[in-house]
């Protein structure tokens, strides 16, 4: 059950120094939550053939995943935002993952949702939140806190995938952050860098955000 600052999973990663966009209660959800609404509607879809994930086994369930958390969790640390996509980049290789297929940051975050859901069906998982606000992590065991630390030497060279051009007439959403712009990708919600510019606890701009 989601509350003012967000449900049960959602504050437990807050406590470890992950913070996500929290789920806000039916009274407080802005436009800018739709996007969270859209995946009630895919659970509520699935739930004939899959039930929400409560915690334990994987199998046969729908989970959540959130791809910061999971960054952080196999990462161990908290990195700068401008790294954010070269470093779940370079967590998909080392675990196996051909990352240089994927175009843009929508198909790295569903790649890592992907290596999640797999690390979890080898029962190498863990989660936090209660009942079905349970959220799947990639690792066994989480940090009690997780810091901010300068990112590690490259270990090899990321080779990333070409960007194909998208067709000047193709409509798609703006940029939720209200800045006017249209987001590259077709599935993206925000321009690059756009989506720090929204309070996750409110769903609103910060004040003063360029």
């Amino acid at each position: 059950m989601a509350g003012p600052t967000g449900n049960s999973a959602e504050l437990d990663l807050a406590r470890r120094g992950i913070n996500l966009y929290a789920t806000p209660s039916a009274d407080r959800a802005r436009p800018f939550h739709r996007w969270m609404q859209d995946g009630f509607r895919v659970y509520a879809a699935l739930a004939h053939m899959y039930a929400r994930y409560t915690g334990g086994d994987v199998r046969g369930k729908a989970a959540e995943y959130f791809p910061h958390a999971s960054a952080v969790a196999l990462n161990g640390r908290i990195g700068e935002f401008a790294e954010k996509i070269p470093t779940r980049r370079q967590l998909l290789a080392e675990q196996g993952v051909d990352e240089r297929v994927l175009i843009g940051a929508d198909q790295v975050d569903a790649a890592l949702g992907a290596l999640t859901g797999l690390i979890a069906l080898e029962g190498r998982h863990s989660w936090v939140g209660e009942g079905t606000d349970a959220m799947l992590l990639p690792v066994q065991e989480l940090r009690a806190r997780y810091r901010r630390a300068p990112a590690a030497p490259a270990v090899r060279s990321v080779a990333y995938a070409a960007r194909p051009p998208f067709p000047a007439d193709e409509k798609r959403a703006p940029c939720l952050c209200g800045c006017g712009g249209t987001p590259a990708g077709r599935q993206s919600r925000f321009m690059p860098g756009h989506d720090h510019r929204i309070n996750p606890a409110t769903g609103r701009r910060w004040n003063r955000s360029p």
